[in-house]
């Protein structure tokens, strides 16, 4: 959850519910209680529902972190199992392979359009699992990846070091362009939660 100037409240995650409350839905679409789907709810100071969508495709869609910025522009990440997973804009435009990939999205609620939306992983295992945004809209991102293809530019490791490794990516603003995107971790298991 993250809550902005005005007191707003943002939450998102995952639902396994065909019948979770929507209101002005960027998307309604559902694919069944084993494909769970991600949703972003808002809240006014006042402990009202204003906004609330799914964000899904056919398979696992799990929103895991988001950031708020001073505009109320939503920064998201998670993990999608969908090869389909709805892009806008994407850096990276295709499905990488494995369990899941990281996904990164920029969202405006207030009207209801996705700014942003791109896959971000390889052949393996890619989670996002922490996100920042700083004051000029550049999106922080870490997770952990088992992938030895995972999308890497200006790294300090441009190496899988062992079984599973830290990422940290920074997107531009306008979301088509990683700044850097860097492994990190030795030769066991490293990730990053936040």
């Amino acid at each position: 959850m993250a809550v902005d100037q005005n007191g707003r409240v943002y939450i998102g995650g995952e639902v396994y519910s065909d019948d979770y409350p929507l209101l002005n839905p960027w998307s309604s679409a559902v694919f069944g209680e084993d494909d769970e789907d991600a949703f972003l709810s808002i809240f006014d100071n006042d402990g009202q529902l204003v906004y609330s969508t799914y964000i899904s495709a056919p398979h696992r869609d799990q929103i895991f972190r988001l950031a708020v910025d001073d505009q109320g522009i939503v920064y998201v990440t998670g993990m999608t199992s969908s090869p389909d997973f709805p892009l806008v804009h994407p850096i990276q435009s295709q499905y990488g392979g494995g369990w899941d990939d990281a996904f990164v999205l920029k969202f405006d609620p207030w009207r209801n359009k996705m700014l942003y939306s791109t896959f971000l992983g390889g052949e393996g295992r890619d989670e996002g699992w922490g996100i920042d945004v700083d004051k000029n809209g550049n999106a922080y991102v870490t997770g952990h990846t088992t992938s030895g293809s995972f999308p890497v530019t200006n790294a300090v490791q441009p190496w899988l070091g062992g079984e599973a490794d830290v990422f940290v990516t920074k997107i531009n603003s306008g979301g088509d362009t990683l700044l850097y995107s860097t492994y990190i971790g030795g030769t066991k298991v490293d990730r990053a939660w936040g």
